[in-house]
């Protein structure tokens, strides 16, 4: 199965649920969606297809221990962006969280070996996974 296949697959039953649950609320900020649906099909694009379709698509060449060590800056990522973007304050208590969170998900990848990561081969695939991680 091709990945963007198994992502588009994944996201609609997730969107039909969704959209099921949510039927009242979406009814209700109708005219709100319509004049923004540019930014809800960027969003929607960004989140299936480079978050989700371009994992799969580097699995092939990555393995998952690389992976792991790339799409786990996500969240230091989105906060970068968050304070790039929308100008949010980042306080050093957060910034300790970053550090911390990133070093127990090394920790747990190379299973308490740090000295694995010296071992970690970089190919094509990382640096899709990188882009799914921005994105």
């Amino acid at each position: 199965m091709q990945p963007h296949t198994l992502a588009l697959g994944r996201w609609l039953i997730v969107s039909l649920v969704l959209g099921f649950v949510c039927r009242k609320e979406i009814w209700l900020h109708r005219k709100h969606i319509r004049q923004h649906w540019r930014q809800f099909l960027a969003l929607g694009f960004s989140g299936m297809v480079a978050c989700g379709a371009w994992v799969y698509a580097a699995a092939r060449t990555s393995p998952a221990m690389n992976i792991a060590l790339i799409y786990a800056c996500s969240p230091v990522l989105i906060s970068a962006g968050a304070a790039f973007w929308l100008r949010e304050r980042l306080r050093m208590w957060q910034l300790a969280g970053f550090a911390l969170a990133i070093a127990g998900v090394f920790h747990v990848v190379v299973k308490g070996e740090w000295l694995a990561l010296s071992q970690v081969q970089w190919v094509s695939g990382d640096f899709l996974v990188l882009l799914a991680a921005i994105c």
